[in-house]
């Protein structure tokens, strides 16, 4: 009696045009189904399980295609394993560290490189600045 429950309720689980396709017998590995009217060459039916453990993806879908030439006799399945953890959306980089300055160039025994900037006023071009200072990038 519990093998007949167990049997409706894994049926209970597949989705399928109930019109084209009859479902006759399903088992803890299987299902077997037999068209209701002759099917067309190339006629293609859905047929969609859903996984009882409720894991996303919930559900499978198989499509039965019609091809005389062409019959499977075993499909196995196999739900793709889901990422455990999301990807980090871009890794924040670190603060510098006084080191890192010294390892870049930017300052040596002698310290920071600077180059002091002059005021001009250059009223033929129309340009004009301010003094101030310029720290080269090493090259």
């Amino acid at each position: 009696m519990g093998g007949a429950s167990s049997a409706r309720d894994q049926t209970k689980t597949l989705t399928f045009d109930e019109s084209r396709i009859r479902v006759l017998d399903t088992g803890a590995l299987s299902v077997i189904v037999q068209a209701v009217t002759n099917l067309k060459e190339g006629e293609r039916h859905e047929i969609g399980v859903l996984f009882a453990d409720g894991r996303a993806p919930s559900r499978a879908a198989f499509v039965l295609v019609t091809d005389p030439s062409e019959m499977d006799t075993r499909i196995d399945v196999r739900r793709p394993e889901m990422p455990a953890a999301p990807c980090p959306a871009e890794a924040q980089p670190r603060a510098p560290l006084p080191e890192d300055f010294v390892l870049l160039g930017y300052v040596d025994e002698a310290g920071v490189s600077v180059i002091p900037i002059e005021s001009v006023d250059d009223q033929a071009q129309g340009l004009a600045t301010n003094w101030g200072f310029f720290y080269p990038i090493p090259s």
